[in-house]
This record gives C-alpha cells, structure tokens and sequence, in this order.
C-alpha cells in the first residue's frame, strides 16, 4: 500500500540557530578575552623590561656590588668584582637585594627597647624573627615577621632585656630575619652589664 500525502519533515543537521549564537558568542567572548590579556602581558612586558633592572642598578651603584651581604632572590651569597658584573647579573638572573637588619640603639641597659630596622628584603613577605641569646643558658625563640611593602619592619618590633639578665649572664642577643624567599640578615644587640 502506498501513501501518497506523506508530509516530509525538514531534517536538521547540526546545531540550530537557538543553540549556534550563544555558542557564537561564547567564542567571540572568549577570543576578545585571550586578544585583551596577551595585550595587557604585551605591555606590561615592555613596562617591566623598560624599568626591569633598575631597582638592581640602584643595588650595583654607590659601591653597593661590594657589599658582604648581597643575595639573589632565595638568599644566595653573590660578590661581585665591579658594579658592571653586578648590573650584568641582574639583567639576566633577576633580583639582587642587600637586606640590612640593625639594632637602635646597639648597645642597651636591662628595661631598655631596643628597636629592630630592616630594609633590602622582599615586600610584603611573611617570614620569621628569630632572637638567640648569647651567654647565660643560651636559647632561642623564633616568631612569625611580615615584612611592609617597602621591604623593611613594621615601626617599634625590637626588643627588652629583662631586669636580671645580668645576672644570668647574658651579654646579648643575636636577631635574625629571613623573608619568605629565604633573604636573611642578622644583627647583634648588647646588654651592657655595670
């Protein structure tokens, strides 16, 4: 038996319209996305090789590439034999830093603050303050240290000798901050004794 008024459906291959246009703009979206962060990394590529070097120039110069105390990025010793060695080491292996850490006033009395300064290390790294006495029954304390965005200690972290340290026999206290990158520099405090 044969039917003759069949009615032929339109067939659909593929997406439909409905399913095509938020695809459409999904990947319209997505390549605009890509082209703004390659352009943004573009740019700032160019902002960071103009200016790339500079802060380990102002490290190189002024007789800084003779510092003792110069480290890369973790914390490494580096020594350098001119301020040309240096800028070269920094343009081609990244930061160099000179952290600095002091006592004001170095030498104290028991009941006096002696207060801690740092400078030359990572910003707005949290690492560790470690106070080691000297003499006496010896022992250390270590504490978590954040340092601030310019790379140094909040204003007022230092240190007390107690009343009868004297007595114990301390002499003094060795302090020593490491950032979270493994730069490191120490310092000594004295409690003067009478």
């Amino acid at each position: 038996m044969f039917r003759t008024n069949r009615t032929l459906g339109t067939q659909t291959t593929g997406l439909s319209n409905e399913t095509r246009l938020p695809r459409l703009r999904i990947w319209m979206l997505t390549a605009l996305g890509i082209g703004l962060l390659l352009a943004c990394s573009a740019v700032s590529g160019e902002a960071f090789a103009a200016s790339g070097n500079s802060g380990n120039a102002k490290v190189c110069q002024k007789g800084g590439w003779a510092s003792s105390n110069l480290q890369d990025g973790t914390g490494n010793a580096l020594a350098f034999s001119s301020q040309d060695e240096c800028v070269a080491y920094g343009e081609t292996h990244g930061p160099i830093l000179n952290p600095t850490l002091t006592g004001d006033p170095t030498h104290v009395i028991e009941g006096q603050l002696s207060t801690l300064i740092a400078s030359g290390f990572h910003s707005s790294s949290m690492g560790t303050l470690t106070d080691h006495s000297l003499g006496g029954a010896g022992g250390s304390v270590t504490l978590p240290a954040m340092t601030t965005d310019t790379g140094g200690l909040p204003a007022g972290v230092g240190a007390v000798f107690t009343a009868g340290a004297c007595l114990t026999g301390v002499y003094a206290a060795e302090f020593t901050l490491v950032d979270g990158f493994g730069v490191h520099a120490s310092t000594t405090v004295f409690l003067d004794c009478f």
